[in-house]
């Protein structure tokens, strides 16, 4: 029988000569907590053991062996029963679910919105549903947990032996770029992160000089990270961002070392943390380290790096520098068509944190209207509402925004847009302080 986590960690422990006290101060975390721990209590999250295995400067085959022994959840391990068994493929799950319902294909396609070949591609394993018609699908069937979570998952299965090779973890890596696939459950992305973390961790150690595996794991952590900050966990994401960071890179530095700046940079920005100016300050040396862009890619990468930049300026109520840098991420925003309705928000948000407010409040007024008369994209729209509702605040208009403000909180909760609950939570304060 394998030891528990509890257990490896106490030995451990006990062998490197620490206190638990020790440990939780090092590790930065409560010593009831590492308690717990140590007396199978609670399963530790993978930021804070991560923290407490570096106190314990466990080797990587240690560190590998604390991660596998992490306990999958029953969700799961009905998710890897179900994809492992021959009788019962998500496909045909999705199958037994519609006729469970007593639905024809037919039927179902038009519920959805999609046609009828779309529906029998999806339960024949042809092609997957994603999105908008993946929630309207769960919902019809009604879908149980273990059924949600295996559905929005698709094809991915999440076991830590799958990734046998540096060609995989790399393949199950756009599991983590698309966070929105695994839902509001965050146990499932945990998990698929640990497992691309420890078979990273596994090849790296291999590598007498840093190489592709060290590098892949410092993308797993940038994409980790990235994800992370969709769901509203800022100082787990900053973690991830500081251990990308710290991975040994050789002579060159590479992509995900790029990456990690912006979301360490952004996430600052979004969280309030400390040290932002010493993130600009790194961000700003990457932008002027990069060359020419030369792609629609580059482009992008560029505006991202440019509108980061201003929006960290206009936190620290810089006017100039971020009036400058949003100037620039518009430049590159016309050379790879970024849509309007985003550049608007850009704009509405900055002149917001300049304290612009009535022009901030036209330009989210018109954006606002143009997005929901042509069915924009409506993941977008959020946002764009809560620059809105924060320029009436700042002006004193906040009479009638109650509801505005309901609409608001409605749709991040059904778009499940979990990045911007603290800024609703904020805005929800000033209403109340202004009322």
């Amino acid at each position: 029988m394998k030891p528990s986590i509890g257990t490896l960690l106490m030995e451990w422990r006990i062998q490197a000569g620490m206190t638990v006290s020790y440990v939780a101060r090092q590790s930065e975390i409560s010593r009831s907590t590492l308690i717990r721990w140590e007396s199978h209590v609670v399963i530790p999250c993978i930021p804070e053991l991560s923290k407490v295995l570096t106190t314990l400067s466990v080797s990587d085959k240690q560190r590998i062996h604390a991660l596998e022994s992490i306990p999958k959840t029953r969700a799961l391990l009905a998710l890897t029963e179900a994809a492992s068994t021959e009788t019962i493929g998500l496909n045909r799950l999705l199958k037994a679910m519609r006729q469970r319902r007593k639905m024809s294909q037919s039927d179902l396609a038009k519920v959805v919105g999609v046609s009828q070949r779309a529906i029998g591609q999806w339960e024949q394993g042809v092609s997957w549903p994603e999105g908008q018609n993946l929630s309207v699908l769960l919902h019809t069937l009604g879908a149980t947990p273990e059924e949600y979570i295996a559905l929005s998952c698709g094809p991915c299965v999440v076991s830590i032996n799958e990734f046998d090779s540096l060609d995989a973890v790399a393949s199950g890596l756009k599991y983590l770029l698309r966070p929105s696939g695994f839902g509001l459950f965050d146990q499932l992305l945990d998990l698929h992160a640990l497992a691309l973390d420890a078979s990273a961790t596994h090849y790296a150690s291999k590598e007498v000089v840093p190489g592709v595996a060290h590098e892949l794991k410092g993308e797993v952590y940038a994409a980790y990270a990235q994800a992370l900050q969709l769901q509203g966990r800022f100082q787990e994401a900053l973690e991830y961002c500081k251990r990308a960071l710290a991975i040994p890179t050789g002579c060159r530095r590479p992509r995900y070392v790029n990456r990690a700046l912006v979301i360490r940079a952004d996430t600052m920005i979004k969280s309030g943390s400390h040290g932002l100016a010493n993130a600009l300050s790194d961000l700003q040396s990457l932008a002027e380290s990069i060359g020419v862009p030369r792609s629609v890619s580059d482009y992008s990468y560029r505006t991202w790096i440019a509108t980061t930049l201003a929006d960290g300026h206009a936190k620290l109520l810089q006017p100039s520098e971020a009036l400058e840098c949003f100037n620039q991420a518009t430049e590159f925003s016309r050379q790879h068509e970024m849509p309007s309705i985003e550049l608007a928000r850009w704009h509405a948000k900055l002149l917001n944190g300049l304290g612009f407010y009535h022009r901030a409040k036209e330009i989210a007024e018109d954006a606002l209207c143009w997005s929901i008369n042509s069915e924009y994209d409506s993941r977008r729209i959020p946002a764009l509402r809560l620059e809105r509702i924060r320029s009436l605040i700042e002006l004193g208009q906040s009479v009638d925004l109650s509801t505005e403000m309901r609409l608001a909180s409605d749709e991040i909760a059904e778009l499940k847009i979990r990045h911007l609950e603290p800024q609703l939570g904020q805005l929800r304060m000033k209403l109340a302080l202004h009322s």
